[in-house]
């Protein structure tokens, strides 16, 4: 049985799958599969228990080729795909890029402009309602936040039967694919990530929660700058709902309170953003599968065990990265802005190259086509309290001046 279909948070299937295997009892992963962490033919164990991945004989409908979520076949099976022409009026060169349970994505080149773009169409599970709810909300957001730099750019939305299309920003990878050359230098992945942190400001500004910050959700365009994507599953805050609708196991990036099903805000995709940054200083998850381990031993993980300190970086950086990922929102930087600006001061200390942080304003709708003017956020600091009032001793009764008499 699939999680999707019990109606439950994830944390609420785990303790029943250890008791099960405690008592020797044959289990399913399945509830709490990993998207992208199966083990495909040709897959096998390498040096320190970590798996290595093989190629697969067949797409696997759970898996994309930079190894992150998001569920794309394999380069093998995207050959397999024949693409018609009559899908895409106003395309040419539509090949696929990847096919998943939500959407299926093909690079093609746009007629009149040869502009290269990305098509993102509703996914292989059809043009359900929910499916629908998600494109809309999707395009909504990004029409109001695709002009920031860091936010991939929606160019036009297509009202095509039977499914609507994005027309999207072509990107040249992700940080998940950069990741399998190794992890990224200390530098480099910082002012990345405060990038990302200003494109979260400009989406929380607008009252839009991400809650699916990763290395497979933030792209390489052309330009070599990071941009954050797939807002599928973003909510705005004042919607009300709380996570308990990801009902699969999103990876080793969610938050505690996103397993749980409890109410999710801005410190949600602060952790999420400084589980990317452990990750790209590590070259691994902080709670990644091990070998051998079911997936709810992960998520309890997940859920129970603090991240470890970050070898090889500044102590005050490794610090600040466990801070953002501490188990309790509480005990987390409130705002992005704030995780942010802790960076950007470690920048300074290690006499690196500070970056520029850039947030605006947004709103969800648009009421406007023109987008608002992007600024500088300011660093974030806790205000003071006031001073005590200063109150002045009681004078006493001073003598009267008697005048001098005249001479």
């Amino acid at each position: 049985m699939r999680a999707g279909r019990t109606g439950l948070p994830v944390a609420a299937l785990v303790p029943a799958v250890l008791r099960r295997r405690g008592a020797g009892e044959r289990t399913d992963d399945e509830p709490l599969r990993v998207r992208g962490r199966h083990r495909a033919r040709g897959a096998g164990l390498g040096a320190g228990g970590r798996r290595q991945p093989g190629p697969p004989r067949r797409g696997c409908p759970h898996c994309r080729p930079d190894g992150g979520s998001g569920a794309i076949v394999g380069a093998v099976a995207l050959r397999e795909i024949a693409v018609s022409p009559e899908l895409f009026p106003g395309f040419h060169d539509v090949a696929v890029l990847g096919v998943g349970r939500r959407s299926t994505v093909y690079r093609a080149v746009e007629d009149g402009t040869g502009r290269p773009v990305a098509l993102k169409v509703v996914g292989t599970e059809g043009a359900t309602p929910a499916a629908l709810e998600a494109f809309a909300r999707e395009s909504a957001v990004l029409a109001a936040l695709g002009s920031h730099p860091h936010i991939v750019t929606l160019y036009r939305t297509l009202a095509v039967a039977p499914r609507p299309i994005l027309v999207l920003e072509l990107c040249r990878g992700s940080f998940a694919a950069r990741l399998r050359r190794g992890r990224m230098p200390v530098p480099e992945a910082v002012a990345a990530v405060v990038r990302i942190a200003g494109a979260l400001a400009t989406a929380h500004s607008a009252g839009v929660l991400h809650r699916n910050v990763c290395p497979a959700t933030i792209l390489v365009t052309e330009f070599g700058e990071p941009a954050l994507a797939d807002f599928a599953i973003a909510r705005l805050h004042d919607a009300g709902l709380p996570a308990a609708e990801l009902l699969d196991y999103p990876g080793p990036h969610a938050a505690p309170e996103v397993l749980l099903g409890q109410q999710v805000d801005e410190r949600t995709d602060v952790y999420g953003l400084a589980a990317t940054l452990y990750e790209l200083l590590a070259g691994r998850p902080a709670f990644g599968e091990m070998a051998g381990e079911p997936v709810a031993a992960t998520i309890l993980r997940i859920l129970r065990d603090p991240a470890r300190p970050l070898a090889g970086v500044p102590v005050e950086l490794s610090d600040v990265v466990v801070w953002g990922m501490a188990k309790e929102p509480c005990d987390r930087p409130p705002t992005v802005v704030w995780f942010a600006d802790e960076l950007r001061r470690i920048q300074t200390r290690q006499r690196w190259v500070r970056t520029d942080m850039l947030v605006r304003t947004a709103r969800v709708p648009v009421s406007s086509s023109r987008p608002a003017p992007l600024t500088r956020m300011p660093p974030q600091r806790p205000t003071p309290p006031a001073p005590p009032p200063v109150v002045a001793p009681p004078s006493l009764p001073r003598a009267p001046v008697r005048a001098r008499p005249a001479r």
